[in-house]
């Protein structure tokens, strides 16, 4: 699936619609409302990322595996103990630390483009009074 390109940061965002209304200054207050409805379209793509990053946001240990036949079940054992001994207790407090910024990040993300979700609404109104 490929990605439309979006700008990284509201800063990015808004000095593209800035660069858009002011191409020309012959832009009628139509073309400018296009401008911004052409931006505001993308947020079906800033909502799909979202998504995206909300089944990836958790971070989790992975369990040992071995293929290796007869023995395998041995390496799994020696390998879980040996975790369990060297890193286990320095480990899960950074997965859970990663966890926490994740989620906070993820919501973060919903609430920025719920507000320019609320902003698009406005601008409609302001464009279309009498709908």
């Amino acid at each position: 699936m490929s990605q439309e390109p979006i700008p990284l940061t509201p800063a990015e965002q808004m000095k593209r619609i800035r660069e858009a209304v002011h191409a020309s200054d012959t832009m009628s207050s139509k073309e400018a409302h296009e401008a911004l409805a052409t931006y505001f379209a993308r947020l079906d793509v800033l909502n799909r990322r979202i998504v995206d990053l909300e089944s990836k946001m958790e971070v989790r240990e992975q369990p040992f595996i071995s293929n290796a036949p007869v023995i395998g079940p041995l390496i799994v054992g020696f390998r879980t103990l040996w975790n369990w001994v060297s890193t286990k207790w320095y480990v899960i407090p950074l997965i859970q630390q990663q966890n926490e910024f994740n989620m906070t990040m993820t919501q973060t993300l919903r609430e920025m483009v719920a507000s320019v979700e609320a902003l698009a609404r406005s601008v409609q109104d302001i464009a279309n009074p009498h709908r």
